[in-house]
């Protein structure tokens, strides 16, 4: 997989573990990640027990300033695919992207999507694509992120274990284990 852009639903933002890990792959420059206010409002709403999700999700508007894509209400209005997630077509449209990363892909039908030259995956998928073509750069992921772990500390084994044991699982990441990078 060539670095493209991808579109994150609120869907992946949600839990943090997974977001962390899509956020520190696309820092490594493996892929360009874009949102919508709409796809971040919708996350912020989702975050379970989180006493001020919105600083977190300040934090990531800063960390990728360029990923903000709003588009207008008049695309919103033409897509074709589920009317509760036609503003995430619509930000994929108005992005140029390639993908839409999300774990509901009923509501990405391939045929509302290929319109536009668009494909929805899962976030495993995403992962296994990279680990299959950039391998080295989701396991600089996994370094920082486990360096940066201190409460509790947790090694790339246990946060590749944590991710595979989530629900849904991402299962994507094994190979890094198993080749040791």
């Amino acid at each position: 997989m060539s670095a493209g852009i991808a579109v994150l639903d609120a869907n992946v933002l949600v839990p943090i573990e997974l977001a962390d890990l899509l956020l520190q792959v696309a820092y490594t420059e493996a892929y360009l990640p874009v949102w919508s206010d709409q796809i971040l409002d919708e996350a912020i709403r989702n975050v379970p027990g989180h006493i001020q999700p919105e600083k977190q999700f300040d934090a990531i508007r800063t960390a990728f300033d360029d990923a903000l894509v709003n588009p207008p209400p008049s695309l919103i209005a033409g897509m074709t695919n589920h009317s509760k997630d036609r503003h995430v077509l619509a930000c994929a449209v108005a992005a140029g992207a390639d993908l839409i990363v999300t774990w509901n892909l009923t509501d990405f039908k391939p045929e509302a999507c290929s319109l536009h030259g668009v494909e929805a995956i899962t976030p495993d998928e995403l992962l296994r694509r990279l680990v299959n073509d950039r391998a080295h750069l989701v396991a600089e992921a996994l370094a920082a992120i486990s360096a940066r772990r201190s409460n509790p500390p947790m090694t790339v084994a246990e946060i590749i274990h944590r991710l595979s044991r989530a629900n849904p699982p991402i299962d994507s990441l094994t190979p890094l284990l198993e080749t040791g990078k």
